[in-house]
């Protein structure tokens, strides 16, 4: 009896024995398993950056504020964090923003790379939780908004004062949270409702900046915990081979990792409470499903074009005979969830002044600063378009004229919509309503990528769109 050896194997099944040559099978067998492991790997790598670097205490010194902020927040994380790495404040920063910019080289390709092909749903579900932890520990370097949200809520809860009057000009110069603040001159932008959440979120006499960070932070991460599950159902009812994509396309964009669970902005908040009442729309619960879109719009007021076109949607969705019934019954309930949030606030039209003066506190749109000054210039400097009320003013006309141009058709078909159709439609809304608003800020585009990814196939164009503005907007940093 002879012996085979391996090379005259003719099935060569002996090469497969090496626990180089099994991974090189499962590999060639999915080659989206190898994409999305170096894809999730770089993530990592980067996430840790910027978990174990520090700046040095250089930056106290520094001219520019921003750079203070940056090496203050990162250096009160780091009271507790480990440090591997201790930096220049200058080099730590240009190594954070490059993180940034990483972050966006890895998942552009990796999108663009895995459109079409099935996905683990489960691996990615695991990479995203490892991310999500990563996220919650790295210092909030990249922004100052949640000890804003800190401040409004103590301001309420500890103090006893009205934020849509008071500032934090009225806070004893003894409160730790002082430093951290970057608007210290402003009352809340924000709508009532976060006001009450960031009242209880702040509670407590005793309560550390770090320990108040922490805490906003944990908010923006359950949000986008439950807005990827959101986003994936929405996206398996219709289309479930696109779903696993549409949940990666969310949970591991830039905008989710640093804007949401880094700086801990509330756009989470905002657009899990959109999903939200998609879902209950889409169950055909539209009661509920207007409550969460009225309180998305009463945490951020950006949102109240989505909610008047949602109860436009319902009401001709409705047979003609329910049709003013409903209407009576939508309306007023998203009134009475205004009237409730507002009522501890309420002092007249000044609880919405922070938020109307936010255009005066510099415009940083390019479309609008070009407009505007072409505007100027045409009229010889009489017209000084670029003027806080003036910019407010040309962006409600472009709008509207936006809406009467996109809108005029789709309107017409509003009683077969779709939720898909209505989150593909929210999704391109908001879109146009940021492009024109004189002030913008880069994390603001996370809440239409997320309608758009929700919204399936059909909100594929307004999702690159979107991710391309989202990328563009972080010259608004330069301006």
């Amino acid at each position: 009896m002879s012996i085979r050896t391996p090379e005259a194997d003719p099935t060569h099944r002996s090469r497969l024995t090496t626990p180089a040559a099994q991974r090189r099978l499962w590999l060639d067998a999915a080659p989206e398993t190898a994409i999305v492991l170096a894809g999730a790997m770089s993530v990592v790598a980067i996430l840790t950056v910027l978990l174990v670097t520090v700046p040095r205490s250089d930056a106290a010194t520094s001219t520019f504020k921003s750079l203070r902020e940056m090496a203050r927040n990162a250096q009160l994380f780091h009271e507790i964090l480990p440090t591997a790495v201790v930096l220049p404040s200058t080099v730590f920063a240009v190594i954070a923003w490059s993180c940034v910019a990483f972050l966006w080289v890895v998942y552009v390709p990796l999108c663009l790379g895995l459109t079409g092909r099935p996905l683990d749903f489960r691996a990615t579900v695991t990479w995203t939780a490892g991310f999500a932890l990563l996220g919650l520990a790295i210092p909030p370097v990249f922004s100052t908004d949640l000890f804003s949200y800190a401040l409004f809520g103590r301001l309420a809860a500890v103090y006893g004062l009205n934020p849509y009057l008071a500032t934090a000009a009225d806070l004893p110069r003894s409160d730790a949270l002082l430093p951290y603040l970057y608007w210290r001159d402003i009352s809340s932008p924000y709508g009532p409702l976060w006001t009450i959440v960031s009242a209880v979120v702040a509670a407590g006499d005793d309560a550390t900046p770090l320990e108040l960070a922490l805490r906003f932070k944990l908010l923006p991460l359950g949000a986008s915990v439950l807005s990827g599950w959101l986003v994936y159902r929405l996206v398996q009812e219709r289309w479930p081979a696109d779903a696993a994509w549409a949940y990666l396309a969310f949970a591991w964009n830039p905008l989710v990792l640093v804007e949401g669970l880094i700086a801990g902005h509330n756009d989470t908040v905002v657009l899990v409470l959109l999903l939200t009442g998609a879902w209950f729309v889409s169950n055909r619960r539209p009661a509920f499903g207007v409550l969460c879109l009225t309180a998305s719009a009463l945490i951020k007021y950006s949102t109240l074009p989505i909610v008047g076109l949602a109860l436009l949607t319902l009401v001709a969705q409705a047979a003609r005979q329910r049709r003013p019934g409903l209407s009576l019954r939508l309306g007023g309930t998203a009134l009475g969830l205004v009237s409730i949030a507002f009522a501890p606030f309420w002092a007249g039209l000044d609880v919405l002044a922070s938020t109307l003066d936010e255009p005066g506190r510099g415009i940083n749109n390019l479309l609008i600063l070009a407009i505007g000054r072409g505007v100027s210039e045409a009229t010889g400097g009489r017209i000084e378009a670029l003027a806080p009320a003036n910019a407010v003013g040309m962006a409600v006309v472009l709008f509207l004229l936006w809406l009467l141009l996109s809108f005029r058709r789709q309107l017409r078909s509003l009683p077969s919509w779709t939720v898909h159709d209505q989150l593909a439609a929210w999704s391109q809304l908001l879109l146009a309503f940021l492009a024109m608003w004189p002030r913008i800020h880069t994390w603001y585009f996370l809440v239409p990528i997320g309608l758009a990814l929700a919204s399936g196939p059909i909100g594929r164009r307004t999702f690159w769109v979107a991710t391309m503005a989202a990328i563009a907007s972080y010259t608004s940093y330069l301006l």
